[in-house]
């Protein structure tokens, strides 16, 4: 992912925005946000640290 990027003097683009990789950010972290919690409620329920 990149901004875009303008000279402040002519406000010219010289780096355009590129956004292409960001549908793949939004599916990593869906996923992590999903899975981290999941993963630790698996942890705890086959180990030592259950407290019920």
């Amino acid at each position: 992912m990149t901004r875009e990027v303008r000279e402040h003097a002519t406000g010219a683009v010289s780096v355009p925005a590129d956004y292409s990789e960001l549908g793949v950010l939004l599916i990593t972290v869906t996923a992590l946000t999903f899975l981290l919690p999941m993963a630790a409620i698996v942890l705890v329920k086959l180990t030592r640290f259950r407290t019920a």
